[in-house]
């Protein structure tokens, strides 16, 4: 079967958010965050063997390492733990990729990643803020420094009874 998703990227000058985590998917842990556009799709396997595929990605010069802050499933909000990834120089940015995997029941939920100067998150400042999500959809923010604030951090709500919301957030600096 041809990945719809993979092949009608074939070709276009859309680039989309990736993260690639080499240690894991939980949150700390080590992540790679660029946007890419795929340019070779090659699925196919001979007769009785598992479906495989292969891609090739052209990115752009953007490439950050940085954390996942949050890979969650949830019907509530919150405001995740912190990670001190460090402050935004002047001639630096701070890149974010939002993949959410799957809405339940369409709710309209908020991601956003605040920043403070301390791991209390005791004066957060709201740096980037995606657009509000209400179906599975990802996307990439970026905002340039200078930010004198160290510790970063993943808050979210999610509005209405019953929904739910599946999502995995990465930030970087570069």
């Amino acid at each position: 079967m041809i990945d719809p998703q993979l092949f009608t990227r074939i070709g276009s000058s859309t680039l989309s958010p990736l993260t690639l985590t080499p240690d894991g998917d939980a949150i700390g842990d080590v992540a790679f965050l660029t946007e890419v556009g795929a340019y070779r799709y090659a699925p196919g396997a001979a007769v009785g063997e598992a479906f495989k595929f292969s891609v090739d990605f052209a990115g752009n010069d953007r490439v950050a390492r940085g954390e996942i802050l949050a890979n969650e499933d949830t019907d509530t909000g919150a405001s995740l733990a912190g990670s001190q990834l460090g402050a935004v120089s002047a001639t630096q940015k701070v890149y974010a990729a939002l993949h959410v995997f799957s809405v339940v029941s369409a709710p309209a939920a908020v991601i956003t990643v605040e920043s403070d100067d301390n791991s209390d998150f005791t004066s957060a400042t709201t740096r980037i803020t995606f657009t509000t999500v209400t179906a599975a959809t990802s996307e990439f923010l970026s905002l340039a420094g200078a930010i004198t604030d160290d510790w970063w951090r993943c808050s979210f709500t999610v509005d209405g009874v019953g929904n739910e919301v599946e999502f995995l957030l990465s930030v970087g600096i570069v």
